[in-house]
């Protein structure tokens, strides 16, 4: 190895100013024991007494990443973690200590990309071997392929506090696309952005045990995965639950390893721990162009709603306050908002704030009155019979749905309600008693029609 490094995962509950836990190892067998003591550089949540050569402290009850550069050496090298036991009686009592796990060995070819860079390109992949997806030598994901190919990848940036599903997402996010994007993918990102983000959840630390191995990793495999959020469907969405990845302890930080079938976009995120806003709707009122803005609540002093008035702003992070609400105690809460130009598209979200002056977020619930554009079918052909329709505006009030086998016979009507959300409608064919083949389906209102093609195949 020209570059040998050790990492693993670690916690400790050590008594503060009591208790020491060293890294020793040795090279060969008849060397002394050595302490290891990385440069500032080449270490991550290394030794924190203020020595810089032991652990003394429980400030980090919960798993996260500890890093450091080995001596290079042709000899064997062999590692120990001592724990030194002081006396007294400071708390914690029982239990206290420090837990291992998940210990890498390997050669540091590439660091991390650091935060804040946005970057993309295409990469040429073999099948079954991995490649490094790098931007200037540092690592942004890799892929194992199942296939040769080429994949399409982007890594961006996202505004703070960028949420999505009711979660706070990582601040970076990934998009991996191509005939390539089939197998095993990892994705990179730093300890510094889990800190954030564990930040963002967890204010005032009010679950010490809440850590990047609490994440949860989620995949947009729908239409239009572009490294957008705004555009993606709510039908596209898979969400992975820890532990039905892999999060592995890497340089300053960690690799999500998960197998995909398909390429999409990619995220990092994180529910609240106190989760405060529930249950966040928005539907267009009586009132022409009005939009009602309805959610539960507890526990919270004051909440502000804000919306950010088209997508630049939404991009941007730019929401402005509409409306301030006492909290009061209450469970349920409305408001309704009117919107001053009908041909934009507006994204609202309501911010909570508790006593302790933690601030928490609902998610984003999107609205736009436009009845123009374009409506497709995803996915299409379809192998098992459902179909989402998927309009780029909303529907055109009181539109109705007429559905026809490629003879022309007509097999069922029925009326559309629209809300001023995007309207994804499920057409579902899955039954038997609709063969695989080709349907038509006709969308019309006001006098005005259009006719999409269905493909139902057989599994």
């Amino acid at each position: 190895m020209t570059n040998p490094y050790v990492s693993f995962s670690l916690t400790r509950y050590m008594r503060n100013g009591r208790d020491s836990a060293f890294f020793d190892y040795s090279l060969g067998t008849a060397s002394p024991i050595q302490r290891l003591v990385p440069d500032v550089a080449n270490r991550t949540n290394w030794f924190n007494n203020v020595s810089g050569r032991s652990w003394t402290d429980s400030n980090k009850r919960y798993w996260h990443v500890a890093s450091a550069k080995l001596p290079q050496s042709d000899s064997l090298i062999q590692f120990r973690i001592r724990y030194l036991r002081g006396r007294g009686s400071v708390a914690p009592m029982w239990p206290y200590g420090v837990g291992v796990d998940d210990v890498h060995v390997y050669d540091l070819r590439y660091p991390i990309l650091k935060a804040g860079v946005s970057v993309a390109g295409t990469l040429q992949t073999s099948e079954g071997k991995w490649s490094d997806v790098l931007s200037n030598d540092d690592l942004i994901a890799a892929i194992r392929p199942g296939n040769n190919g080429s994949v399409n990848w982007s890594v961006i940036q996202h505004p703070t506090t960028a949420t999505l599903l009711g979660r706070i997402i990582l601040d970076r996010s990934w998009t991996v696309n191509g005939d390539g994007a089939k197998g095993k993918l990892r994705l990179y990102f730093t300890d510094q952005e889990a800190e954030i983000l564990r930040s963002k959840v967890n204010c005032n630390n009010s679950n010490p045990l809440f850590g990047a191995y609490n994440f949860e990793l989620i995949k947009y495999g729908g239409v239009g995965a572009n490294n957008v959020i705004i555009d993606n469907l709510q039908s596209g969405y898979t969400i992975y639950q820890p532990g039905q990845y892999d999060l592995i302890p890497y340089d300053n930080g960690y690799f999500a390893e998960i197998d995909i079938n398909s390429g999409g976009e990619f995220f990092i995120a994180a529910k609240y721990v106190d989760t405060i806003i529930t249950s966040f709707s928005a539907r267009t009122g009586a009132n022409e162009n009005s939009v009602v803005l309805k959610w539960n609540g507890k526990g919270t002093t004051s909440y502000d709603v804000q919306v950010a008035k088209g997508k630049e702003a939404y991009q941007q992070n730019s929401f402005v306050s509409i409306k301030k609400i006492d909290g009061n105690g209450d469970d349920e809460f409305s408001v309704v908002h009117l919107v001053d130009d009908a041909t934009e598209q507006y994204y609202y979200r309501v911010r909570g704030v508790v006593a302790n002056g933690c601030e928490y977020y609902s998610g984003i619930q999107q609205m736009n009155f436009r009845t123009d554009g374009s409506i497709v079918i995803f996915p299409n052909p379809s192998g098992d019979g459902m179909f989402y329709l998927l309009p780029e505006k909303t529907l055109p009030p009181n539109s109705t749905l007429s559905l026809f086998n490629s003879k022309g016979q007509l097999l069922w009507k029925r009326n559309v309600a629209t809300t001023g959300t995007y309207d994804k409608v499920l057409i579902n064919l899955a039954s038997g008693i609709y063969p695989a083949g080709v349907y038509h389906l006709r969308i019309a209102s006001s006098g005005q029609s259009q006719t999409l093609k269905l493909l139902k195949t057989s599994r």
